[in-house]
Formats: C-alpha cells, sequence, structure tokens
C-alpha cells in the first residue's frame, strides 16, 4: 500500500486529500470523483458566485422556488443542526454577517458590488421560519441564507458516502483545516492530527490520535476571517460578532457536519455549551484556547 495525495484551492481555502491505496491506477479516479464533487459543491453552494443555485435561491425569497435534490437535503441539515445547537447556530445568518463587514471572499481577495450578492438590507430570520415541499423551499421574505457555517463539514461527510461506495477505507481528507479521516495511515498508525495554537502566544502540542474509525475534526474561531473591527461569527442571539474570551474551538466527532457547527456554537456561546454536547455525545472531544493563553481538554482523541 502506498500514499497518495492531491492539494489543491477550492471553497476558498486549501484542500488536501489523502488516500491509502494499492496503485496509482485505483486512486485516480477516487480523486477526479473528489475534485469533481468539491467543484460541483462550490458551484452549487457558494454565495460568493451569482450563478450559483444559493443565489438563486435568495434571490427569491419570499416565494416556492423549486430546488435541486442537493439543496432540498443541506438544507434540511442545516435547519436540524440549528435546532441541536440551539440556535446558535443559523443558516439565516447572512444579512447581519454582511453589516458586520463580511461581505467578499477573503481568501479570494475581491469584494463584489454584485446587488444579486447584497443582503445586508435584509432581515434576520428564524430557521425554523423556512418552509419546505417536495421539490421547493420558501425562505423568509426578506431574508437570506449563508451555507459556510455547515458547507464544508457536510461535504465532507458526502466525500466519505462517496468513499466507502469506492470501497476506500483508509483516508484523511481535509477542507480549509476541517477533516474527516478513516482507517489508518501507511504505517498502520492511526490518523495523527496537530492542533495549531490560536496566536503564537499559545504554546500547544496536542495532537488527535485517531483509533481507525471515522473522526470529524473542525476547528473554529475570531482570528481568520475578520477586519479591523469585526470577526465572522455572529452571534444569532445578538445578531453582532460574538462576544466571547475563546479565540479557538477544536473539536471531535462522529460527523463533520456537526463538528462544523458544534465549533462555532461553542466559541460563541462558551465552554458550558461543549460540555453539554460532550455529555450527550453530540462530541467525543474538545480543545479550547483562550485570550488570556489558558487551554481547556476535554474528551478522548486528544494527547
Amino acid at each position: 500500500m502506498r500514499r497518495y495525495q492531491q492539494h489543491f484551492k477550492a471553497l476558498g481555502s486549501s484542500v488536501n486529500l489523502t488516500l491509502i491505496a494499492e496503485n496509482e491506477t485505483s486512486v485516480n479516479p477516487v480523486f477526479e470523483l473528489l475534485f469533481n464533487s468539491i467543484n460541483t459543491f462550490e458551484q452549487c453552494f457558494s454565495r460568493f458566485l451569482p450563478t450559483s443555485e444559493l443565489t438563486y435561491v435568495n434571490r427569491q425569497a419570499g416565494q416556492r422556488t423549486l430546488v435541486s435534490p442537493a439543496m432540498m437535503k443541506i438544507l434540511k441539515a442545516s435547519i436540524d443542526l440549528s435546532k441541536m445547537s440551539n440556535g446558535l447556530f443559523s443558516p439565516f445568518i447572512l444579512p447581519p454577517l454582511q453589516r458586520a463587514g463580511y461581505v467578499g471572499s477573503i481568501e479570494h481577495g475581491f469584494k463584489t458590488d454584485n446587488a444579486l450578492l447584497d443582503y445586508s438590507r435584509r432581515s434576520f430570520s428564524d430557521s425554523q421560519a423556512i418552509r419546505f415541499g417536495v421539490n421547493w423551499v420558501e425562505l423568509p421574505s426578506d431574508s437570506a441564507i449563508d451555507l459556510g457555517g455547515i458547507g464544508k463539514g457536510y461535504l465532507l461527510d458526502e466525500l466519505a458516502v462517496y468513499l466507502r461506495a469506492h470501497k476506500t477505507v483508509n483516508y484523511c481528507l481535509s477542507l480549509g483545516g476541517d477533516i474527516i479521516c478513516r482507517g489508518r495511515d501507511i504505517d498502520a498508525s492511526g490518523w495523527q492530527v496537530q492542533i495549531a495554537p490560536a496566536t503564537t502566544a499559545h504554546e500547544i502540542h496536542k495532537m488527535i490520535i485517531g483509533k481507525g474509525n471515522k473522526l470529524a475534526i473542525a476547528t473554529s474561531g475570531t482570528i481568520k476571517r475578520r477586519g479591523s473591527n469585526w470577526h465572522h461569527l455572529i452571534d444569532p442571539r445578538s445578531g453582532l460578532p460574538a462576544e466571547t474570551d475563546i479565540l479557538s474551538a477544536t473539536v471531535v466527532a462522529g460527523r463533520a457536519a456537526t463538528a462544523d457547527v458544534i465549533a462555532k456554537a461553542i466559541v460563541i456561546g462558551g465552554q458550558s455549551v461543549a460540555d453539554n454536547f460532550l455529555s450527550q455525545g453530540h462530541l467525543k472531544a474538545y480543545l479550547l484556547q483562550y485570550k488570556n493563553k489558558d487551554v481547556i481538554i476535554r474528551g478522548e482523541y486528544i494527547q
């Protein structure tokens, strides 16, 4: 068996795909499937693309809108995870997110003046107010959704399903630092993922060590996507950038969409939220990095 890797840019971040396979002939079709799936996802669900299905759905807010099965599935998953997080995650966060300053893609280095992508004058809506039909959805009028809070994690779960169908059992996939892994590395050891310090002041040397089972890892914080007076984590309770002492939360879960959402909810809601998720079985472990340089660790897998 050999290790094969591909690296490229997508979803406004770095994508790193690692597969363990017998030979290049067997692994190339799998890489092609993963690449095409990631590209299709971005074309459908990016809020930065005027041609995406997400842009179309936002433009149709207040009207019954025919949507693809893929859009229906991710919207329903978003609503379920909003309930699970007790409202600390919401797909309807886009208008206050843009009002706070996060308008264009930071990674791509542009800001758009396309009116189709400007929802800053719209309102924040209750995520439970969306209506679903057999093949249509209706967003509350004057609302807009952003799938960035769930997108990378959701896509990782979908990619894991594809890999299982192709009988690929040893892999580690990273989308902008959100990770899903299963099986073992080339030396038969569990996958090892280093937890990065939130700032240079945080000298942590912790690893997440897999045991062969499927693990999802997500990190969220207030450091990366920010401007001079804002950061991208909006507290749905206030509609403003979250006031928090947590710089970074790294979580380990069984599903990547769950980890993606919970990491953000913890930064917004604090350690008590993390402990609740852990006790309820939604998480396997978490590591919190605070502004005062404290580091709090709970659960399995982090060493």
